[in-house]
């Protein structure tokens, strides 16, 4: 017989993807950043700030993705006793 594999944890899942969105999300807008910086321009300063309004935009609309994630997890590990008692 083969043991049961046990199922990996949601909530480090959830975070894991959050920490890996988080991580891109920096990286595209630090990159964006040091492309759009170094020629003063009348532009790159507009630019830059609409490059890091859309990553805080991204950041928050992930985090609270992740939050919603988290309730869901445990609102389904909440009915799962009820369930069984029925």
């Amino acid at each position: 017989m083969s043991t049961p594999v046990p199922l990996p944890d949601p909530h480090s899942e959830i975070a894991t993807q959050l920490a890996i969105r988080l991580v891109l999300i920096f990286a595209v807008a630090g990159f964006c950043t040091w492309l759009l910086l170094p020629w003063p321009s009348a532009l790159s300063l507009p630019l830059v700030l609409v490059v890091d309004l859309i990553a805080l935009w991204m950041t928050v609309h992930y985090v609270f993705a992740a939050l919603n994630d988290l309730l869901e997890v445990k609102l389904d590990e909440l009915d799962r006793p009820s369930r069984s008692d029925d």
